[in-house]
Order: C-alpha cells, then structure tokens, then sequence
C-alpha cells in the first residue's frame, strides 16, 4: 500500500511540473484592466479582422489588441516619400510593434495609437532569409560527398549554414563576413574503415 501512494504522489509531482513547464513554454494570456491606460511592445503573431494577437516581447505573454475606428498607425521613421499614417493592412505577423491604448470589458486593449518601425522588420526579414538561403547552400553541401564520392546520407550529420548566427570570426570586417559564408558539414567514419576510403 505504502508503494502505490508514494507512486500516486509522484505521478502528481511529475504532472505538475509537466503542467508549470508548458505554461511557461507558451506564455500566459496577459489581460487589460477596464478602464486603465496601458503601453506594450510586441510581435504581431495574428490578424483576424480587428483583433489582433502579439507576444510581447519582455514577458512572452500574449496579448489581444483591439483596432478601432479611433485607432492611429504611425510609422516611427518616415519612410522615403510616403506619409507616417498607415492603415491595419500593415500588422503583419512578425512586425514588432508598440501599443498605447485603454483595457476594455474583454480584458483586451483598445487601441489608440500603434507605432513601429520598418527599418527593424527590413532587418528582421533579411536575416530569415539569409538563414533559409544558408540552410540551402548547406543541403548542397551535404549532397557532394553522397553524389561524388558514394558516401551514404546516413554518414552525414545535419548539415547547417551558420554564416550569420554562429559566426567564426567578427562580422565587423569584409574579410570576417567572408569567411562565416560557410556550411559545417559532419560525416560519421567507421572506425573500420580506413582513412583513405572517403
């Protein structure tokens, strides 16, 4: 009997660790005070309509805007010859955002006044694209030693592009970005095999 609680128990334990770990993991809802002014940055995750869903970015939690007709979107920097006015066309997911507004009854929060920069989602894009244009040049890497010398796929270890996130030299000079245009590629050698047959 003294087995099955203590089984029991830690069955308990390891579901309320497991509980504490997911909620940490996906963040919780923050909600909004009716009635109070709040401001908080974060990235745009969702548009429905004129609900619109952002992770905010000092605590993770997620959070609900809701656009009015009242609502004024500015651009921080103008950009080129266009006007800072924008309208709710421009909250697409991965824009970073700030957000100025009053809680309503839903515990969501009206927005009066969304700002951001898209000098900073510019750069956010570019880097994603360099490491999707990374991650290609390391799958054709990792296909020369199967296509020119027999090696099997099962030899080669996750090939990666890490040019701009695992930089071996400073990224400060020309010559330091040339040299982290490079694809790490790991090959798995039997110890029976001997060196000179790859």
């Amino acid at each position: 009997m003294k087995l099955r609680i203590s089984s029991l128990t830690l069955a308990l334990l390891i579901y309320a660790a497991c509980a504490v770990l997911v909620s940490g993991l996906f963040g919780q809802a923050q909600t909004f005070e009716a009635g109070k002014n709040a401001k908080i940055t974060g990235i745009v995750q969702s548009r429905n309509g004129d609900l619109v869903t952002i992770r905010v970015k000092k605590t993770g939690a997620t959070v609900v805007i809701d656009l009015t007709d009242d609502t004024k979107i500015e651009r921080k920097n103008n950009f080129r010859l266009r006007h800072a006015n924008m309208d709710v066309t421009a909250m697409v997911p991965g824009l970073t955002i700030a957000v100025e507004g009053i809680g309503n009854a839903k515990s969501q929060l009206d927005a009066s006044k969304i700002t951001f920069d898209p000098n900073i989602f510019n750069i956010e894009v570019a880097e994603e694209q360099q490491i999707q244009a990374n991650q290609g040049a390391a799958s054709i890497v990792a296909n020369y030693p199967r296509d020119s010398a027999n090696v099997p796929m099962r030899r080669i270890l996750v090939p990666a592009g890490y040019g701009a996130s695992h930089p071996a030299f400073s990224n400060q000079t020309a010559e330091g970005r040339d040299f982290n245009q490079r694809v790490d590629v790991k090959v798995i050698i039997n110890k029976g095999i001997e060196e000179g047959a790859l």
